[in-house]
């Protein structure tokens, strides 16, 4: 499907100019782990390369598609393999475009005390150092104190989220999407009650009996990139489960118990004491370490089955951190109907955006349990 009203534009040295001539080539990324990432191919013959780009460069992109107004503002973080081989007039080079996030994040250290819920100082976090707000779609039941020693606000970001979790045990994700305003905080077991944003599958249709609007959505190609693999060393390692043993000193007692599906593969012993802590004195990271494991499980499973649904039609309502359902069919000779290993629901993890010649289309990555 094809887009409208593209430009590309280059604010540097206080100026501000269109680029969208040169560039051959858009790719844009949202991961489910972090924030949007970029590529321009650029075929040059005005000397941008020379006058308009510098360390300071803010570049931004918009378009219309399907009567949606997309746009994102990225800093150009340098620019790589230029071709200057061909023509002494014309050169062809990639830009690589990065969340302003991270030019905060590059220029910031941080160095304060919180006391609250786990999402609640990550939004305080956030909120303070970045330019965009943070959108908390579901809270954490970890709190306590935490005190940042100085280091980068998305290194305590990430300190802290790997050891938060709601109510389900269930471990929380931040990340961006293109064309949105926010950031986003969430937690798995709040993607998994949403309802599907779409489905896709692997059938090929004739063309002459796809309508117009169902385009959208329709892969070229699909690929199960895994399913299952290294499952031995996982169990092994502890990633699909944990006994934990812990230890209360503050009473004498012990206790023991599983997480994941595999929980007698590896062992953890946590010792406590518990009289410690005061209630109104518990840090962030207190001793849970059977919920940690769980949550920890909970995550590894995720990528038990990866699949990648390549060249879609873009499809304008979905997101990283959506749910989508995917109809794999049977590889079996002369049956009809879906596989019941690889349908189902799928987490989308990651997506590529790409435009070339004003197509736009979708790599969108799927992760389950």
């Amino acid at each position: 499907m094809t887009i409208t009203d593209l430009d590309v534009s280059i604010t540097s040295r206080g100026s501000q100019f269109s680029i969208t001539d040169l560039v051959e080539d858009i790719v844009i990324t949202e991961s489910l782990f972090g924030d949007l990432t970029g590529k321009l191919e650029i075929t040059d013959g005005l000397g941008m390369l020379d006058m308009g780009i510098d360390d300071n460069t803010l570049l931004s992109i918009s378009f219309r598609y399907r009567s949606t107004k997309v746009a994102q503002v990225f800093y150009v973080d340098g620019v790589n393999n230029v071709d200057v081989s061909t023509s002494s007039v014309y050169k062809k080079y990639s830009i690589k475009l990065r969340s302003t996030n991270e030019v905060n994040n590059s220029t910031e250290l941080l160095s304060r005390s919180f006391e609250g819920l786990s999402t609640d100082i990550v939004k305080s976090i956030h909120e303070d150092f970045f330019n965009n707000s943070l959108v908390v779609l579901d809270k954490s039941i970890t709190k306590g104190k935490y005190i940042s020693p100085n280091i980068s606000p998305k290194t305590a970001i990430s300190t802290i989220l790997s050891r938060a979790y709601n109510k389900d045990i269930s471990p929380f994700f931040i990340f961006q999407r293109l064309a949105s305003p926010s950031t986003f905080l969430t937690s798995l077991s709040h993607i998994e009650k949403q309802s599907y944003q779409y489905t896709i599958g692997d059938r090929v249709t004739r063309s002459g009996e796809i309508q117009p609007n169902k385009l959208i959505g329709v892969p070229s190609h699909m690929i199960i990139h895994s399913s299952d693999d290294n499952l031995i060393q996982k169990i092994s390692s502890g990633m699909y489960g944990r006994s934990v043993k812990s230890v209360d000193l503050s009473s004498s007692s012990h206790s023991t118990a599983t997480t994941g599906a595999f929980a007698n593969a590896n062992s953890a012993i946590s010792v406590k004491r518990l009289d410690l802590y005061g209630s109104e004195n518990e840090p962030l990271f207190k001793d849970d370490d059977t919920n940690l494991c769980s949550m920890q499980s909970t995550m590894n499973a995720l990528f038990n089955t990866s699949i990648t649904a390549y060249g879609c039609e873009a499809i304008p309502s979905v997101g990283v951190g959506n749910k989508i359902k995917v109809d794999v069919s049977q590889n079996k000779y002369n049956k009809s109907g879906y596989s019941s290993r690889y349908s189902g629901a799928y987490l989308v993890s990651r997506i590529t955006h790409k435009i070339t010649d004003l197509d736009y289309t979708q790599n969108i990555d799927l992760i389950r349990g």
